[in-house]
């Protein structure tokens, strides 16, 4: 079971290295925050599952003797990412791609189908 103080120390603490990340970061560059939005990004969906994640007390007791619990699980996700972002950028390509084929074929149909009425509809009626 979970020790509730626990994860509340470990929230804590990895949200104070995040605002400490993020504020060495709004003290650089512009073309160098950019460089580091990515990992800015990751830290935030790091910081919000360990929000809402219920580790076992040890573990979270082993994440909290971490000099820097943050930069330890980005870099175990950044050894990871590669496993399956890019297979979700793609899929969300090709979805989206999808759809709008699709929409844009009905759209075509669409015309089509109205423009034939339309000339049905003012061709001279042969008696």
């Amino acid at each position: 079971m979970a020790d509730t103080e626990l994860s509340s120390k470990l929230y804590e603490k990895a949200s104070a290295e995040q605002d400490k990340f993020r504020a060495r970061l709004m003290d650089q560059p512009p073309a160098d925050i950019l460089d580091h939005a990515v990992e800015y990004a990751v830290r935030e969906d790091i910081l919000m599952e360990i929000g809402a994640l219920e580790l076992p007390d040890d573990q979270a007791r082993a994440l909290l003797a971490s000099p820097d619990t943050m930069a330890d699980i980005y870099k175990t996700f950044s050894k990871m990412a590669d496993t399956g972002h890019m297979d979700v950028v793609r899929e969300s390509i090709e979805d989206r791609a999808a759809t709008l084929s699709m929409e844009q074929a009905v759209e075509q149909a669409v015309q089509e189908a109205v423009q034939t009425e339309m000339e049905t509809l003012s061709a001279p009626v042969i008696k």
